[in-house]
């Protein structure tokens, strides 16, 4: 799987979060990762998910 990520907006998460967005990638290869559908920011054009797993970085 491929991510590309604006870098704008990777430096507003890790001010926010603390995670880069490469950290967060990680969680995808989670066998045991939980995904829910975001009604509240889909749209016609894109949808949105919630994936809540763990990764193997220092942010576990």
């Amino acid at each position: 799987m491929k991510f590309e990520w604006d870098i704008t907006k990777e430096r507003v998460n890790i001010r926010k979060r603390g995670i880069t967005f490469e950290q967060a990638s990680y969680v995808f290869p989670d066998p045991f990762a939980l995904s829910k559908y975001d009604d509240e920011h889909s749209d016609p054009e894109e949808d949105r998910w919630v994936l809540l797993g763990n990764t193997m970085n220092e942010k576990n």
